[in-house]
């Protein structure tokens, strides 16, 4: 068995998957915060 769950393939690129997301997220807030700001 692996040292940790993070030796594992599979779990490297679910992370690299939640760090896309997380920027996508982000980005996606600051399009609404740029959209609500021009709206006003």
């Amino acid at each position: 068995m692996a040292n940790s769950l993070q030796d594992t393939p599979r779990w490297r690129s679910i992370n690299t998957l939640i760090k896309t997301l997380r920027k996508l997220i982000a980005a996606l807030l600051d399009l609404l915060h740029l959209v609500d700001a021009l709206a006003t």
